[in-house]
């Protein structure tokens, strides 16, 4: 039996589909084994359904209280009300966010008139030089390059000490013309 699966991997939002990713890791990695070795599938699912994550329910138990794995004895059957998995949840997240946020800073409040760079939508471009015109909330700006306005979040601009290019493009522009007039006279 051979597999031929594929899954596109997103890497435009790599922060929120980290369950997802897992989730379908783990169903290619039931289906590559069960091929492997000739196991029926849908028992090899009925034990991805049925294993406990550490201290939480297995996922069946999460929707219907009791395991789902046949046979069993008529105790495992019976429904059994867990009260604790409400607060395991919680501080289960409680410990996913301090381990994302280990390493976390806050940036800069950029100002208007502060020269930036902007981080370009597509890979492998430069960065373009702006100026932040506006703040239009906490992490969102307004910036103007030459190519037009843009709003970008904070984390896509970099504070640079360079110039305002678009006082250079006017001063280069002016020096021209007066130096044009130099030369008439």
């Amino acid at each position: 039996m051979t597999l031929n699966m594929s899954h596109p991997v997103h890497t435009t939002r790599p922060r929120s589909d980290g369950k997802v990713e897992g989730a379908v890791k783990s169903a290619k990695r039931m289906l590559k084994k069960t091929g492997e070795s000739g196991a029926d599938q849908y028992l090899a699912l009925l034990d991805i359904r049925n294993t406990p994550t550490s201290d939480l329910p297995s996922p069946a138990q999460g929707l219907m209280n009791r395991r789902t794995l046949l046979p069993m004895t008529d105790r495992l059957l019976e429904p059994a009300l867990r009260t604790d998995t409400k607060s395991k949840l919680q501080y289960a997240k409680y410990q996913q966010a301090a381990y994302y946020n280990k390493n976390d800073k806050d940036l800069v409040v950029l100002e208007e008139g502060n020269v930036v760079r902007m981080k370009p939508y597509s890979p492998n471009v430069r960065w373009k030089k702006g100026v932040i015109t506006k703040r239009l909330d906490e992490r969102s700006y307004h910036v103007d390059t030459d190519s037009g306005t843009n709003r970008r979040n904070r984390s896509h601009l970099r504070k640079t000490t360079e110039s305002d290019p678009l006082n250079d493009a006017y001063s280069s522009t002016t020096n021209a013309k007066v130096r044009r007039y130099v030369a008439e006279q």
